[in-house]
């Protein structure tokens, strides 16, 4: 599982998040309050496949996020990775 996560930090450019904010400025789901792509993304995603996604399950997969951030991070191919990762 270390891998696979490790591969796709890789591939979805999560790991060069620059911790912006201008994803979760886009997001519906931040605006409602309690969710941030930018966190999920950089800071808890162990966390998020520990606790079978749940945080990423409330993402409503706008695409938003993609289309704000200037590093090019991939957040919905990000969190379609994490659903198939987490336990269920």
């Amino acid at each position: 599982m270390e891998a696979a996560l490790a591969d796709l930090r890789r591939t979805t450019r999560a790991a060069v998040c620059a911790e912006c904010g201008k994803c979760t400025a886009v997001c519906p789901l931040a605006a409602c309050g309690g969710f941030s792509a930018r966190a999920i993304a950089c800071q808890h995603l162990d966390e998020e496949i520990a606790g079978n996604g749940i945080g990423l399950r409330r993402c409503l997969t706008c695409g938003s996020c993609d289309l704000r951030c200037p590093q090019g991070v991939r957040f919905m191919e990000l969190v379609r990775g994490v659903r198939e990762l987490s336990p269920r």
